[in-house]
């Protein structure tokens, strides 16, 4: 796989690591400066994910398989990223699996750490709940008893540090059809999953439905409930189009829904007739038709909701998180010269602008000669990490995932 450096000692480490970083860690907002990460740094693995809680400013970090694995055998590893210390915090062995609906079962009266499961490419959100951010994990493929797709929705109390198996009302609606890295996005109390993968193979075949949970936060039952399950896309949505991320945008009153890729090789462009608008009060698709300068070659790519007035508070809110700035980033990993990759900026003003703008940051992250791999937008901070190379104090931590970072400073961008 093409990398992004250009120097020939980068390399992709293979070794998982568990050692904690024992170089001081400064943390005074410098910009287009690769620095050291601290903490215990997540291994480096293929297909973790990767969520964002803004307002407290930190990052999970959940899964994926080692780069050597054959069998691609998913890890249950959980770790925290916080943007305070700049460290990481292994959490994999600090969660205990409770039963909420039942608090005299054995689950809950004697409490025994239990990592997540190991699932292969689930959908995964933070959403903030009663004024608790809770990740969402749900479907992926299950490596455990199930040995296949799941359709089971779990939920991380990241505050207590607990996860548990999410209930259901009994109801005439059954599940939706198990799937793997589906797209979950929250609006208020409820929870939106669009496609997903049927299976693991050469040629991916697409879910071409949305679901909808209500979590429904008041009622006596404690209990969700399936509004919706796979009710397929309508006609306007061409029968090629492939979503592979989605955005809650305008303070939920639309998703904006962005093109996956047909298969784990294919590149993505992302073109006039291939993002959409989900209208949340209807749930109808609309056409996004973007324009400006469109991302093309794009080999993996993150999408994040911008808000340049967000800042870390510790009040708390009394819904999830939901922007009401119409602006989104992306940073994707595009063709620097000949073998190369390196990531790239745009931003785009959502409707009614509908407008992709790129930001020029390629040539100078090149430069850095770093290898930077994954991305992290929290509040109105951009952060790339990766690995060092080992030729100065940055040097690369073996088997480590991310060791060094980057800030960009997106708002001077804009």
């Amino acid at each position: 796989m093409p990398v992004t450096r250009s120097t020939k000692t980068s390399q992709a480490h293979e070794k998982p690591a568990r050692k904690r970083s024992k170089q001081p860690v400064a943390n005074n907002h410098q910009v287009w400066v690769a620095k050291k990460l601290g903490g215990d740094f997540p291994p480096l693995t293929v297909h973790s994910k990767t969520v964002s809680d803004p307002r407290r400013g930190k990052v999970y970090v959940y899964g994926g398989y080692m780069p050597d694995d054959d069998a691609e055998m998913p890890l249950p590893y959980l770790h925290v990223f916080d943007t305070k210390t700049m460290k990481f915090t292994d959490l994999t062995n600090s969660l205990t699996y409770v039963t909420p609906g039942d608090p005299y079962s054995d689950a809950m009266l004697n409490r025994e750490v239990k990592p997540l499961p190991s699932l292969s490419q689930p959908g995964i959100v933070l959403l903030e709940l009663n004024n608790h951010p809770r990740i969402f994990i749900f479907g992926g493929y299950d490596a455990g008893d199930a040995d296949g797709p799941s359709s089971t929705l779990i939920a991380v109390n990241t505050t207590h540090k607990e996860w548990y198996h999410v209930e259901f009302e009994d109801s005439q609606l059954p599940p939706p059809a198990p799937r793997i890295d589906p797209i979950l996005v929250g609006v208020d109390e409820k929870l939106y999953i669009f496609g997903g993968i049927k299976n693991f193979g050469d040629n991916w075949t697409y879910h071409r439905t949305f679901s909808i949970i209500d979590f429904q936060l008041n009622a006596p039952s404690r209990k969700c409930k399936w509004l919706i399950v796979d009710a397929p896309y309508p006609d306007n949505v061409p029968a090629n189009q492939l979503f592979g991320k989605g955005l809650p945008i305008n303070n939920g009153t639309a998703i904006l829904l962005l093109p996956g890729r047909e298969k784990a090789t294919s590149k993505l462009h992302i073109q006039k007739d291939n993002i959409f608008y989900f209208i949340t009060m209807n749930e109808t698709f609309m056409p996004a038709n973007p324009k400006g300068v469109l991302p093309r070659d794009t080999h993996w790519y993150y999408a994040c909701n911008f808000n340049p007035s967000l800042t870390l508070s510790s009040e708390p809110l009394s819904s999830e998180y939901s922007p009401a700035t119409p602006s989104i980033l992306l940073c994707t990993w595009i063709p620097h010269g000949q073998e190369d990759l390196s990531p790239e900026f745009w931003h785009f003003s959502a409707y009614p602008k509908n407008t992709f703008t790129r930001l020029g940051i390629s040539d100078r992250v090149y430069d850095l000669e770093k290898n930077f791999q994954r991305f992290a937008l929290v509040g109105n901070r951009a952060f790339l990490m990766g690995q060092g190379d080992g030729s100065d104090d940055n040097d690369g931590e073996e088997g480590a995932m991310c060791d060094t970072y980057v800030e960009i400073p997106v708002q001077e961008l804009l």
